[in-house]
């Protein structure tokens, strides 16, 4: 399987324009129970959220998940980190369907759990990754993505587990995780469309 240099060019140009949208608005929609909705504006936080709602993203306990109790290697959750210079957006999908993305120049979309396209999309990237993880290494590191790359992180049962892939490599269809970066650009185009409706 293989993606061109072209559709990579688009799905990044994509991303840019997320991102610069987010910049702009300089809104953060969270949504902590899924049911009510809520705004955080710069003036409320001095300091920009995303590296703090990564992070708790990055830190999420398999408890909060209906896993099963004799499971001894079982991930729960998906982070990706991608890095299109103009700064870096991170996405996440966990079992339960909730999925979120957050761009480091502000603004994102949380809870997107209560839009059944979003649940199905998160929901398959975090079943499709178990067969991925074997390739990725223990961390406790949760730096972001450097420019031109993106950074898979796996929380599981047995702790959190990272790979850092270039886009280059994505592109020229070499890369082990091209598989896995499809499945994660399905999540993207929702919640891409879930930021469009609002």
């Amino acid at each position: 399987m293989q993606i061109s240099f072209q559709s990579i060019g688009i799905l990044i140009s994509a991303l840019a324009v997320l991102v610069g949208a987010c910049n702009q608005n300089r809104e953060i929609r969270y949504s902590a129970d899924n049911r009510a909705e809520a705004t955080m504006s710069p003036e409320q936080s001095k300091e920009d959220p995303y590296l703090d709602i990564r992070s708790m993203a990055l830190s999420m306990p398999a408890g909060q998940f209906e896993i099963d109790a004799s499971s001894e290697f079982e991930p729960y959750g998906v982070v990706l980190d991608w890095n299109v210079g103009k700064g870096a957006a991170t996405f996440t999908a966990f079992k339960s369907g909730d999925a979120s993305m957050y761009a480091s120049t502000g603004g994102g979309i949380i809870g997107g759990v209560g839009h059944d396209n979003v649940k199905i999309a998160a929901q398959s990237l975090v079943r499709r990754s178990k067969i991925f993880i074997k390739n990725a290494k223990k961390t406790d590191d949760i730096s972001v993505a450097r420019d031109g790359t993106v950074k898979f992180f796996f929380l599981t049962t047995n702790g959190r587990f990272v790979s850092e892939e270039t886009l280059d490599n994505l592109d020229n269809g070499s890369s082990p995780w091209l598989e896995l970066f499809i499945e994660a650009n399905k999540l993207i185009t929702e919640l891409r469309a879930l930021g469009e409706l609002n």
